[in-house]
């Protein structure tokens, strides 16, 4: 069970990267005008 304890807090830190990454997509797209890009 060790593993599965190693794994859980190897993708913590991934977890919350990708947390900041959308927080920080949704302060950015609420902050501008819309503007679809493409």
């Amino acid at each position: 069970c060790a593993r599965s304890i190693e794994r859980a807090v190897s993708a913590a830190p991934l977890a919350r990267q990708l947390l900041r990454r959308f927080v920080r997509q949704a302060r950015q797209s609420s902050a501008q005008p819309v503007a679809k890009q493409g």
